[in-house]
């Protein structure tokens, strides 16, 4: 009946079950084992580059090889000081055919920016079984041409732009990418056109619009996005109207809406919200009402109120809450007594005034 029968066939199946259990351990350790790679090759090319004991020209052999070794491969222009040592990493990543991951922060660097896309594409094209590339261009002043080239590539996954001068048209060209799952836009001037064009993109799952004047109308279009999970809108201008539409959506669970004008109605619907954990309202306007509905919220885990205008009362309700861990709410109208009525909660286990 297709038992076990013999010496042989127990051997066999124990040796299956071996192998079986390496591939899932294996499976497990990957994504770690994928960071540590990218950590090392990082270093390993920085101290390369730094050597004085290697020419240019032994440096391009030495990184070549690094490269040709490891599938996984980080570099950080900004910690090379040499122009033609960067230019010559830059070579080399575009040269490569066989990599799997790659990291590339190209921030903050002297370095047209045309050298760093035309490496990018390079490595795109020429890597088959590339499946993550992250890569950060932030603070090279790219404007709407530079996020327009970058959206036309079809390999990253995660892009930092930040700082860059881009607008409307940019976000709206990056918009319309459908490999970028993680996108950093933060200090920019994309405005509301820019935000309302990235509401309709159905691939990014992480974004982060911080500073870049998209009012409440760019939050609200943002709200209607079912694929964001992670949102960060902080520093725009933004009020009871966007936290209202934010606490109707129902696929983020890590919001960060610090630094803005939001009071206890916004605080209110957010409180009303079954799917945000990790919540950050610092630096608005939140009374005791609005920290009292939010105590009575049985999904959040991480909460910060730091700068707002809850007293005792609203210290009073989050103490008795039992979900929240992490509580920041410093600089408020807390006295010495609501204090120790949070320091007394059994459930927060990091608790910051």
């Amino acid at each position: 009946m297709g038992g076990v029968t013999s010496i042989q066939d127990v051997t066999r199946l124990r040796s299956v079950n071996k192998e079986l259990n390496k591939c899932c351990d294996n499976t497990m350790r990957k994504p770690e084992q994928v960071v540590l790679a990218l950590r090392m090759t990082r270093n390993s090319i920085t101290n390369l580059a730094r050597s004085s004991r290697l020419n240019d020209a032994k440096f391009r052999v030495q990184v070549n090889k690094l490269i040709d070794r490891n599938t996984h491969v980080g570099a950080d222009l900004f910690d090379i000081a040499s122009p033609d040592r960067r230019q010559i990493l830059l070579d080399c990543l575009a040269g490569a055919t066989h990599l799997r991951t790659v990291d590339l922060d190209a921030s903050e660097v002297p370095e047209s920016f045309a050298a760093v896309l035309d490496a990018t594409n390079a490595m795109s094209a020429g890597n088959r079984l590339l499946t993550r590339f992250d890569l950060n261009v932030s603070g090279n002043h790219i404007g709407d041409a530079g996020a327009q080239s970058l959206a036309a590539n079809e390999t990253i996954t995660n892009l930092k732009v930040n700082f860059n001068g881009i607008g409307a048209a940019g976000a709206q060209a990056l918009a319309a990418n459908n490999t970028i799952t993680k996108l950093e836009l933060d200090n920019n001037r994309i405005g509301a056109a820019g935000a309302q064009a990235l509401a309709t993109n159905r691939t990014l799952t992480q974004l982060s619009v911080h500073s870049n004047f998209i009012g409440d109308a760019g939050v609200q279009a943002l709200a209607t996005n079912t694929t964001i999970t992670h949102l960060n809108v902080s520093f725009n201008n933004v009020g009871d109207t966007a936290a209202q539409a934010l606490a109707a959506n129902t696929t983020i669970t890590e919001l960060q809406v610090f630094f803005n004008r939001i009071g206890d109605a916004g605080a209110q619907a957010l409180a009303a919200n079954t799917t945000i954990t990790e919540l950050h309202l610092g630096n608005n306007h939140i009374g005791d009402a609005g920290a009292q509905a939010l105590a009575a919220n049985t999904t959040i885990t991480q909460l910060d109120l730091d700068n707002n205008l809850i007293g005792d009362a609203g210290a009073q309700a989050l103490a008795a809450n039992n979900t929240i861990t992490e509580l920041d709410v410093g600089f408020n109208n807390i006295s010495a007594a609501g204090r120790s009525l949070l320091e007394s909660s059994n459930t927060i286990a990091q608790l910051r005034m």
